[in-house]
């Protein structure tokens, strides 16, 4: 009983007191407006990496894999529309993409500089780190999505089987690796690249998963007749929340493998003559 007491006080004090849980909702509200200007940031550094629409498609349909049929649709084709018609939106939406997305980069770098005791950026300097690390994040989404779509052709080509399951698996090793290089260098003065993906590993199973959450709400919630536009809502605050809980509860593990792994390092070494 006094461990089960024990472990509890460790989730509430890991959870509430360390200030986690008053992030979930800045981190949840950018990712909310982050989601068409990414979807377009995205699918501009695509257009330059690749001619072709598949790239565009692969990455949006699993941006959008989330949502209900109707929406994602309507996303997907103003995308692409996007991508054919508007170069100079295009332009436009990279800027907004990195602009919203050092949004949510700000939150989780600030998350993790209160958890590792360190002071964070001034305003302006931090703004920019934080463009450019959303940047980076847009350029390597594309790049390993870019990978995948090609590699799926090829074993496609060869009538591999491998083929049907590369694309979940590109995605999750996209998210992981995303993830792992964003706790690394978001908190002021970085992170050791171990704790990083130790934090991150939890994070990117879990938000493969959402889709498949918000899917079953999707289903049991169908049948209530309720106003279209709530319901839409509804369900896009909820695959953010559900993201921003886990993309945040992993910084916390890093941060904490990371302290852990400082403290063993910074203990003094055993005088063999005191024994």
């Amino acid at each position: 009983m006094r461990a089960i007491k024990r472990f509890f006080g460790y989730i509430a004090r890991f959870y509430w007191g360390s200030g986690i849980a008053a992030d979930v909702p800045a981190l949840s509200y950018f990712l909310l407006i982050s989601l068409a200007p990414f979807l377009l940031g995205v699918t501009s550094v695509g257009a330059l990496v690749s001619s072709t629409d598949g790239l565009v498609r692969s990455i949006t349909g699993r941006a959008t894999s989330t949502l209900p049929p109707d929406l994602a649709k309507a996303i997907t084709s103003l995308v692409q529309q996007t991508h054919i018609d508007s170069p100079w939106l295009l332009a436009l939406a990279l800027f907004g993409c990195l602009w919203t997305c050092s949004g949510a980069v700000g939150v989780i770098a600030r998350c993790a500089n209160r958890l590792l005791g360190r002071q964070p950026f001034v305003a302006t300097l931090g703004r920019i780190y934080e463009m450019f690390l959303a940047g980076g994040v847009v350029v390597l989404v594309v790049v390993m999505m870019a990978v995948g779509a090609a590699a799926g052709g090829y074993l496609s080509s060869w009538h591999l089987p491998m083929g049907d399951w590369l694309i979940p698996l590109t995605a999750w090793i996209v998210t992981l690796v995303c993830l792992t290089m964003l706790f690394a260098v978001a908190p002021r003065g970085g992170m050791r690249i171990s704790a990083a993906l130790v934090g991150a590993f939890p994070a990117s199973l879990f938000l493969q998963a959402v889709p498949v959450i918000v899917g079953l709400y999707v289903s049991n919630a169908a049948t209530v007749n309720v106003a279209r536009i709530f319901f839409l809502l509804v369900i896009l605050v909820l695959a953010c929340s559900i993201s921003a809980q886990a993309i945040l509860i992993s910084t916390g593990i890093a941060c904490k493998w990371h302290l852990r792994g400082e403290s063993a390092t910074n203990e003094p070494p055993t005088d063999p003559k005191a024994s």
